[in-house]
């Protein structure tokens, strides 16, 4: 059709496109009314009045734990939908009240399927749980995640460390494998580590033993150690957790453990932007880059946040709780909203 209008038409037409696309684009970036109208112009459209929803995220941890936000209010505002969530990581999910059924990702239907991804809406300006809302229609404000875990597994797993003294302090440095612009450097990590044993009990978590080794009394390595329940369990055990945007940061505030988030400048401060957190972000002038090629800069960003910095701010969130409350794991449900969603 476009191809049968005059040259001169279809030049102007080109640029107009352009346009709508961009500020379409910065618009869903940022969240909000105006956002989820565009992509709900129709009054009563939006996909959380449905009666039997279809949606889903294929991977990985903290993706999915940033989902729960959304599908908590979905329930919240329309109790009698059926919410069918389809994903690679169940355990994540199941049990949480608000999700009828938990599917494999595989078994996603082809059509009538809503995928819960943000990755369009790069770089954006507020938390990625507020743009997964607005692919269903919603405005999410509550952010902080779910998870229910086993809390015997829990108890039993956590025991084993309890000889070692509070406070306790959770680190991870690898981001993993598609985001090494978020790796603070190793040098870094073996300095903070060295000052922070003198006081405290550093646990180091991580989905492989890669890096700078550490020989430090007081330092523990749990990399490739612990399922995702021990996991859960170490993290809500634990007084602060220290580390780049990752799904362990998600998780921390999803049991409620404070935390540090070394972020520099591959991503805004938005995406970990929990009440308990504390984001290290660097205002350089390529931030956000959301590169996964090799910094240009050798990593400029994370390197003006100094291990005195991050050790500062632990400090500071760990200083009121100095005296010894237990041991307990925080409760295995971990948001109050959780158990029962309102129905108003």
């Amino acid at each position: 059709m476009e191809q049968s209008l005059p040259s001169f038409v279809r030049r102007m037409v080109s640029p107009i496109r352009w346009m709508r696309r961009r500020i379409t684009s910065r618009v869903v970036s940022r969240s909000g009314r105006l956002a989820r109208i565009l992509r709900f112009p129709v009054p009563g459209s939006a996909p959380w009045r449905r009666r039997i929803l279809n949606v889903g995220r294929e991977k990985a941890l903290g993706d999915v734990l940033m989902c729960t936000p959304v599908l908590r209010l979905l329930k919240q505002k329309n109790p009698d939908c059926h919410v069918r969530f389809f994903t690679d990581l169940p355990s994540l999910v199941e049990g949480l009240p608000y999700i009828d059924e938990v599917l494999p990702w595989s078994a996603r239907p082809e059509s009538d399927f809503t995928a819960l991804e943000y990755e369009n809406a790069k770089p954006f300006s507020v938390h990625c749980s507020k743009i997964l809302g607005d692919l269903l229609g919603l405005n999410v404000v509550d952010v902080r995640p779910d998870i229910v875990f086993d809390g015997d597994v829990a108890a039993s797993f956590v025991h084993s460390f309890e000889r070692h003294p509070r406070p306790r302090i959770v680190i991870q440095r690898d981001p993993g494998f598609y985001t090494p612009n978020k790796r603070w450097p190793d040098e870094y990590w073996h300095s903070l580590v060295e000052s922070l044993v003198v006081q405290a009990t550093v646990i180091e978590i991580g989905s492989e033993a890669v890096g700078l080794p550490m020989v430090f009394e007081n330092y523990l390595d749990l990399r490739a150690h612990t399922s995702l329940a021990e996991l859960a369990a170490l993290l809500s055990w634990s007084d602060v957790f220290v580390g780049p945007v990752s799904g362990p940061s998600h998780l921390a505030a999803a049991v409620g453990t404070p935390s540090v988030i070394i972020i520099g400048g591959f991503e805004g401060p938005f995406v970990a932007a929990y009440d308990d957190s504390v984001r290290l972000h660097s205002a350089v002038s390529c931030a956000p880059c959301w590169k996964t090629e090799p910094c240009p800069f050798d990593l400029k960003c994370l390197r003006m946040i100094s291990p005195e910095e991050v050790a500062a701010e632990v400090w500071a969130i760990l200083q009121p709780d100095l005296t010894p409350e237990g041991d307990s794991v925080r409760n295995a449900v971990t948001s109050p909203n959780a158990a029962s969603p309102s129905t108003t």
